[in-house]
């Protein structure tokens, strides 16, 4: 009896989470990169090899993806060029090294974002791109329309206890 293989939905699950390990590598050496400890041969042939690997496994798991799963390719792309050496990462200014943080970080979220719907599709449900909804979330991690709403209703609160207020002092004086 011969072993069946993989299902295509464990291929594609198998490479996205490779991705996100390979991705959280290039985080640990940004972070190598921007300390003090002397960078190595080594260290930067390492640093290459994942982000071959990387490169590698984003287009092959980009080509498999099922209609409304998308990976932010064109970040994850532009970052690689940007940080091609741990030497160049250490020469950049403070700011900069912000900014590729932060694209790091935005890259994270979409790998998270499309690991999570294939291990959905894995465990055998059927994804519809029409119902993904993406919620509107401000600086402080709450729903906008849900603080636009608390603020209405404190805002009416206040003036009619100002209202209140106003009627008593009259009522007082008049009296």
């Amino acid at each position: 009896m011969a072993q069946k293989g993989p299902s295509p939905e464990e291929v594609r699950l198998a490479e996205s989470a490779k991705l996100a390990e390979d991705w959280k590598t290039v985080r640990q050496f940004m972070h190598y990169a921007m300390g003090m400890q002397p960078i190595t041969q080594e260290h930067e042939q390492n640093f290459l090899r994942v982000r071959t690997e990387i490169s590698k496994i984003q287009r092959a798991l980009s080509q498999k993806l099922p209609a409304g799963i998308s990976l932010n390719t064109a970040l994850m792309t532009d970052l690689l060029k940007r940080i091609y050496s741990l030497d160049d990462i250490r020469e950049k200014p403070a700011q900069d090294r912000q900014i590729y943080l932060l694209q790091w970080h935005k890259v994270r979220l979409s790998i998270a974002e499309v690991h999570g719907a294939l291990q959905y599709i894995a465990q055998g449900y059927k994804f519809d791109s029409s119902t993904r909804v993406k919620a509107e979330v401000n600086v402080k991690g709450g729903d906008k329309n849900k603080n636009a709403a608390g603020k209405k209703k404190k805002t009416i609160i206040s003036i009619v206890v100002l209202i209140a207020l106003a009627a008593t002092a009259y009522y007082m004086m008049t009296k």
